[in-house]
């Protein structure tokens, strides 16, 4: 006897899907941020911190250019934004998911950031300017890289070319359909 598929969705599965899904994309945010933090801020920090605690420091980025470590910090963590937008994409696979998962990293980072600072609530409008900013440059990227894909996905020949077929039957005739194959639509 063949197995029988069910129709219905298990939501454990999907939640699972998810979780994993996220998990990756933090890991990966991460791994991107102590390599970014390492290059740029971690030279010109004043303070000689370890790496994972400049990572943790709602301090580190800053908009005043005096503050040369705080601009590098937010290089850095714009840097990532636009390093996690690819890997927002391929993990998530859909333009409508992008910004979801985009943003809950940020929202995971500002959590652990709050979790590991002893001063608790940051208190730093810069760093939450940095985190908007960085959500809103991964949310979009990766969204213009989804939408990429699924518009290159949908062919139009088939469409097309049953448009012409039902017109021609319905009519009797092909007089008000184009030829199918004389209509190329390409999407760049």
């Amino acid at each position: 006897m063949a197995p029988t598929i069910s129709n219905t969705a298990d939501p454990i599965r999907s939640i699972r899907l998810i979780v994993t899904r996220l998990v990756i994309l933090i890991a990966v945010f991460y791994a991107a941020l102590f390599v970014a933090v390492a290059l740029f801020a971690a030279p010109y920090a004043a303070e000689n911190k370890p790496i994972v605690l400049q990572v943790f420091d709602p301090s580190l980025p800053s908009f005043h250019m005096a503050d040369f470590a705080g601009v590098m910090g937010t290089m850095a963590y714009l840097l990532v934004a636009v390093l996690i937008s690819p890997c927002v994409w391929k993990l998530t696979k859909r333009s409508a998911q992008c910004a979801d998962f985009a943003v809950s990293v940020y929202v995971v980072h500002f959590l652990l950031t709050w979790y590991t600072d002893e001063r608790g609530v940051p208190k730093d409008g810069a760093f939450y300017g940095v985190l908007v900013l960085c959500g809103v440059v991964s949310s979009v990227l990766s969204e213009r890289l989804a939408m990429r894909e699924e518009m290159a996905e949908i062919s139009l020949d088939r469409f097309v070319a049953s448009k012409s077929k039902q017109g021609g039957r319905a009519n009797g005739s092909d007089s008000c359909t184009s030829d199918a194959n004389a209509m190329r639509i390409e999407i760049v």
